[in-house]
């Protein structure tokens, strides 16, 4: 299996920068979140609209009730590929301490969030919390990605187990090539 994952990947995409290709961010879904740390009114917002008419971005609000320290939570992420009709595992799976993927700024968490919104996830402190046109930089994406439609699933716990919230991330990958780049100029003989 993890052979014929690296033949799909390698005959797909080879090495290439993050500019050669595009991530599509075609939706999310808030498959769980703990009832009992939010408030209900105002009524937490979770929704997906566009910015500047072109990209997907993620506007969240919510009032949390309690205080959660980032250190006691941990963050597991799993990736899927669409294939023969479905979302099948790939294998990878990342594992993490949220605060300690905050400090270490992993994948560009910190600077990726910080502009967007008020949530520091070391010391999550009670009261309005709100994330406002939340989009991931490419720049951040590993460099070889194989192209395809892909779910992320992002699980957080606390340490004891108590389960916090799950988000379903649906996507695309795509190849950019040099004549779609400048599909606008026609080379004329």
């Amino acid at each position: 299996m993890l052979l014929l994952w690296f033949i799909f990947g390698y005959v797909y995409v080879t090495q290439a920068d993050p500019e050669d290709y595009q991530a599509i961010f075609e939706r999310l879904r808030l498959a769980y979140y703990a009832k009992h740390l939010v408030a209900d009114k105002p009524a937490p917002i979770f929704s997906v609209g566009k910015y500047n008419r072109t990209a997907n971005v993620l506007n969240a609000s919510l009032v949390l009730l309690e205080d959660l320290d980032g250190r006691e939570i941990v963050s597991t992420t799993k990736a899927f590929l669409y294939l023969n009709n479905r979302y099948k595992f790939t294998g990878i799976q990342l594992k993490v301490n949220v605060c300690e993927m905050w400090m270490k700024n992993l994948y560009g968490i910190r600077d990726i969030m910080e502009p967007c919104g008020n949530i520091q996830l070391c010391d999550i402190k009670k009261g309005p919390l709100y994330i406002r046109n939340f989009w991931p930089n490419p720049k951040y994406f590993p460099k070889t990605i194989p192209v395809g439609s892909y779910k992320i699933e992002l699980h957080s716990n606390l340490l004891n187990g108590t389960k916090l919230v799950q988000i379903n991330w649906y996507g695309k990958a795509e190849l950019y090539f040099e004549e779609m780049r400048n599909k606008d100029v026609i080379n004329e003989p």
